[in-house]
Formats: C-alpha cells, sequence, structure tokens
C-alpha cells in the first residue's frame, strides 16, 4: 500500500510539474505581447510646475494577460497611484512616489490641489494628502489635520468639490458647512477671502485641455495697445483691414497662415497691417499661450522678442505637432521643434523651459489582422526656449515597483522626423 501511494504521489507530481511548465509557458508568451505594448500611465487631473520642476499624478493598473477563445486581453491587477517629479528642463524624471497601491482601485476622485510652501496638496480617494515637493514623502493626511485641529474632529471633506485653491492657498468646506484654509503646517484657520495677489510660495496647477483638446491653447493673435501680431491668410487680412474685425479663430477653415504685425489706429476704418516679411507659412496654426482665458496673453520670449507658434507637419489624424518660435519683427523662424504629440494637455512655461503634458495616439495590442486598440499615450515634454531642443518621457511604461522609473516610452525623433532644427 504504501508503494503504490508513493507511485501514485510521484505520478501526480509529475504531472502537475508539467501543468504548471504548461501554464507558465503559456503565460509568458501572453505576457510577451504586453511587455512589448504596456499600458500607459493615465494622469489624472491637472498637473503642476512650481520652479523648475513639474509635477504629475498618476494611476495605472498593474495587469496581467489572459486569453480567451484565442483572443488576448488584460485582466486588471493592483491599481498603483505614483508621484512624478520631471525636470523641466529635460522631461527627466527625478523620482516617482507610490501614494497608493489598492486591490481593487478606483481610478477617480484623485487629483492635485495645489503647491503651498514646501508641500504639494493631493487629493486622494480617502482624502486630503500632504505630500513633500522636495521628495514626495508623506507629511500629513486628513486624520492628522483632525488631530492638529479639534474643531475638524469628523469634518474632513473627501469630495473635489469641497476644496478650492486660491491665491491665498487650499481652503475647503468642512462636513459641517464651515470654511476653513489650511496652512502647510496642518493648522487650519476659518477662511477668508481670496487674496488679490497669490500669497509667497503659492502656485495653482495648469490648466487643462480636457475634451477640449489642443484649440484651448491657441490664439489667433495678440493685440498691445495699437499695435497686433497674429496669424493670417491674405484674405483674412483683406476682411481685417475693410472690417476691423474677424470672425471665430478656426485654424481649420484657414489651414495655411503666416504672421501679419501693424497698427490699430482706433480712429480709423481699417488696420493698417503687412505680413511679416520672413515669416514661414504654417499650417493650422495658433499662437501658443497657457490657456488662462482671463489673461489672453501668448507666450512670448525675450532676446529677441518672439512668439510662439504652435503647428502640425500635416492636415488629418497622421499629424503631429511643432513648435516654432518667431521673431516678433521679422517673422523669422528661429527654431522648430518637432513634438512627437498629436495634441496638448497642458502647457507651463517658465524663464527658460516650456514644460507640456502631451498625448498621442499609438497602436495598442493587435488581437487580430485587422483589430489595433488605439492608445492615447500620455507624453511629458520640455523645450528649450533659447534653442529649441526637445526632452521628453513617453508614459507607456510597465507598472513597476513603488520608486521604480522604468525607461521612456518615447524616443525624441523617432515618430516625427527631423527633431529640433534650424530652417
Amino acid at each position: 500500500m504504501g508503494a503504490t501511494t508513493t507511485k501514485m504521489s510521484a505520478r501526480y507530481g509529475r504531472l502537475l510539474a508539467i501543468a504548471a511548465a504548461v501554464a507558465l509557458g503559456w503565460l509568458a508568451a501572453c505576457s510577451e505581447d504586453y511587455d512589448v505594448v504596456p499600458s500607459p500611465a493615465a494622469v489624472e487631473g491637472p498637473p503642476i510646475r512650481v520652479g523648475e520642476r513639474v509635477y504629475v499624478l498618476t494611476n495605472q493598473w498593474r495587469d496581467r494577460p489572459s486569453r480567451q477563445h484565442g483572443r488576448k486581453y488584460a485582466v486588471h491587477g493592483n491599481l498603483l497611484t505614483d508621484l512624478w517629479a520631471f525636470d523641466a528642463a529635460d522631461a527627466r524624471p527625478l523620482w516617482r512616489a507610490r501614494l497608493a497601491e489598492e486591490r481593487a482601485g478606483q481610478n477617480m476622485g484623485r487629483a492635485i490641489l495645489g503647491a503651498q510652501g514646501a508641500v504639494l496638496w493631493v487629493l486622494q480617494v480617502k482624502g486630503l494628502v500632504a505630500v513633500s515637493l522636495a521628495d514626495g514623502a508623506r507629511l500629513g493626511d486628513a486624520a492628522a489635520i483632525e488631530a492638529a485641529n479639534p474643531a475638524l474632529k469628523g469634518q474632513m471633506p473627501i469630495e473635489e468639490r469641497a476644496f478650492r485653491f486660491d491665491a491665498g492657498g487650499l481652503a475647503f468646506t468642512a462636513l459641517d458647512g464651515r470654511r476653513w484654509r489650511v496652512g502647510a503646517d496642518l493648522k487650519a484657520t476659518p477662511d477668508t477671502p481670496a487674496l488679490a495677489t497669490p500669497a509667497p510660495g503659492t502656485v495653482a496647477p495648469a490648466r487643462i485641455a480636457g475634451g477640449t483638446g489642443g484649440d484651448a491653447f491657441l490664439l489667433r493673435g495678440e493685440p498691445r495697445g495699437e499695435r497686433w501680431i497674429g496669424l493670417l491668410d491674405d484674405g483674412q487680412a483683406e476682411t481685417l483691414r475693410r472690417d476691423r474685425t474677424l470672425g471665430a479663430f478656426q485654424p481649420a477653415d484657414h489651414p495655411r497662415t503666416r504672421l501679419w504685425s501693424g497698427v490699430r489706429p482706433y480712429l480709423r476704418n481699417s488696420y493698417a497691417l503687412a505680413s511679416l516679411p520672413q515669416s514661414p507659412e504654417f499650417l493650422d496654426a495658433g499662437l501658443l499661450f497657457a490657456g488662462d482665458w482671463s489673461d489672453e496673453t501668448p507666450l512670448r520670449v525675450a532676446g529677441p522678442d518672439s512668439v510662439l507658434v504652435l503647428h502640425v507637419d500635416r492636415l488629418g489624424e497622421a499629424g503631429h505637432l511643432r513648435l516654432t518660435r518667431a521673431d516678433a519683427t521679422s517673422g523669422r523662424a528661429l527654431w522648430t521643434t518637432d513634438l512627437p504629440a498629436s495634441h496638448i494637455e497642458s502647457a507651463m512655461p517658465g524663464a527658460t523651459s516650456l514644460a507640456i503634458l502631451a498625448r498621442r495616439y499609438e497602436d495598442g495590442l493587435r488581437s487580430g489582422p485587422n483589430d489595433v486598440h488605439l492608445i492615447n499615450a500620455p507624453q511629458m515634454l520640455a523645450v528649450d526656449l533659447a534653442s529649441g531642443r526637445l526632452g521628453v518621457y513617453g508614459m507607456r511604461v510597465k507598472a513597476t515597483g513603488p520608486g521604480e522609473i522604468p525607461p521612456s516610452s518615447t524616443i525624441p525623433g523617432s515618430t516625427t522626423p527631423g527633431g529640433s532644427h534650424a530652417p
């Protein structure tokens, strides 16, 4: 009996080993495709630029591969919530901090609210979190705020609509309806009206395009007193001279434009306009601004005085964005940089660089010859304003462990020819 049992156990052991080897081989074959086409780290809420750093909050599922009826698909595992810090000069990731890892995670209700002193306020599903701008370390949360402020015991909100970030910093409406402001020291005071000018060390998140696409960051032109500079074709210039006005800004209706400038004499019936002599023609273009519709001012770069023109390399879905710095006097293109992006989500200017959160459509996992799932992959871009040099970090990366920074999924110039060049 004992010998028979031993033989049966050995047989079952061999069968289990064979089954395990087959299963591992099958999983390896499936996961091979997922390694080639990793999922993007989805950006949650707006990014924020604080000095020479850009902070981005992402959610990413740690997927596992599966197969059914010959089709490959991904099964969601844990949800990873990470805070990234990027160098605004070259888009290089400086660190990544894991804020949460949840088995049955919820990828909504998370956003960066603003920066105050050395603290970055981040909203998570379970409430407010204070994070160090230096290294992503957790400095406090809703429980710590309640402990530091007895009047807020059991009254801290968790919904984004209860919070407001303005020139005075972070404010919120407690569950009992009272309004408070909380400082970087976690101490709360009764809410006061917003300050007219930002308090020192207070930075609001960047504007995001949302569903409006990249047009949210484009303007036709800029009036400065009696002077105007903008993008027109010949027909629009004649209309502006004659009627002193133009219709709504629709780049697609006038795809080929160049820079025009002149004096706007308010007491006469026409604009004195002329095309800038060295301006190239731009395709589907606009002057780039930061997306703040309370201050519709295109971004300007000094030395020499220049504007930034966002345009495309070709019309249609295959087109990619280009950015050109053009002299505001002559129109000459000082540099043109091809951006590996289909549209932008945020434009964050600084003294020497422009940081851009962008997206582009990429082929995903193929489950058949005619079945391609497109992925809208985030891209962190940084453009040097003096030279047009481009830094890129593509965020279509593997779901790695806490603190690990995978290689960029995008190489500058790999999808659009030319890279950064002088005309």
